[in-house]
């Protein structure tokens, strides 16, 4: 997974380390206690505390920084927080529900590959100790951490079904791409100030205003980009080509905003200050990279059709949520 991108919250983790999505026998590799009391049903499928847990531990985290001084100052964040959560829920299970209706589900050769999966990733740890140690880090359990592969590897199977053109669900011929590309995709370049584990924040965010005012001056903002952005992925020449829901949102809603030729502010995300101008889409760029803009176009299309399915999903809770706030799930 690219850094500076994120995968829109179709499936999970835009936390875990990567190890955890090589690939690789572990079969219910638990840490601890599990705790398996329903706190919701999603499309009469049960919601675990401990799936429940991930979710909201994680988002929470990345939420506050580790302040808990947050939630006081930001009470409103708490609603927000499940509001996410829940989202995240719905989304994943709407994966489900789809593989249901179109009748697909893993083969026993695939289902040994979540064993492989989940024994790669012990190793690539180191052994079962340091294992167990990350998924605690990130709230997670083996089960969990087994049933995130398992919709992982049932997602694959179920995304390129919908987004088949013979399918009728994703539109994708030359034409209908093109037109999308035009009225849908943006191009910006940016320049990122990471803020990394460690990092002067305050310096980071100065740094950025400088850059900013450069920019704003008239300086050449390649140049800029050249000299002091952390993003190694963007092609400097080219930018970023996307649509919606492939980038953080903080970023696209201001990319969104900028006429051809306008800069940003400074935009801060999770991943440190970027300041991003908008610019004309190139016709030869376009035509030489229609094959990959085409895959976007349907990856959109799919957590469209993903999240219109999670949308009408029924959800019941339990009087086990009721109980769950920010000072109950740790």
């Amino acid at each position: 997974m690219k850094k500076y991108r994120i995968i829109a919250l179709i499936m999970m983790i835009v936390t875990f380390s990567p190890l955890l999505f090589s690939c690789g026998k572990q079969e219910v590799a638990g840490t601890g206690s599990n705790d398996t009391r329903t706190v919701m049903t999603i499309d009469g499928k049960d919601v675990t505390y401990d799936e429940f847990r991930y979710f909201y531990l994680n988002f929470k985290r990345d939420m506050d920084g580790g302040d808990a001084d947050y939630w006081t100052e930001h009470p409103e964040a708490e609603d927000e927080l499940m509001e996410t959560v829940i989202l995240t829920l719905t989304s994943n299970y709407a994966v489900y529900h789809i593989a249901d209706e179109l009748g697909i589900a893993l083969d026993d050769t695939e289902a040994s590959g979540v064993a492989d999966e989940m024994e790669y990733t012990v190793k690539s740890y180191g052994g079962d100790e340091q294992y167990r140690a990350a998924l605690d880090e990130y709230f997670m359990t083996g089960d969990v951490y087994k049933s995130i592969v398992e919709l992982n590897m049932l997602e694959a199977k179920v995304r390129p079904e919908v987004t088949d053109e013979f399918a009728g669900i994703v539109i994708s011929d030359d034409a209908t791409v093109e037109a999308d590309i035009r009225e849908n995709f943006i191009r910006v370049k940016h320049i990122l100030i990471m803020n990394d584990d460690g990092d002067d924040i305050a310096a980071n965010r100065a740094l950025a205003d400088e850059l900013h005012e450069r920019a704003a001056s008239g300086e050449d903002f390649e140049t800029l980009i050249r000299d002091y952005s952390e993003d190694a992925d963007m092609d400097v020449d080219s930018g970023y080509y996307f649509t919606r829901g492939e980038f953080l949102e903080s970023f696209e809603d201001a990319a969104y905003a900028l006429e051809i030729g306008e800069l940003s502010s400074v935009v801060e995300s999770v991943n440190g200050y970027h300041i991003i101008k908008r610019y004309e889409q190139d016709d030869a760029y376009i035509d030489a990279n229609f094959s990959e803009l085409r895959d976007i176009y349907k990856t959109r299309c799919f957590n469209e059709y993903r999240d219109n399915i999670a949308d009408s999903l029924d959800i019941e809770y339990t009087e086990l949520y009721g109980t769950l706030n920010i000072s109950t799930v740790v």
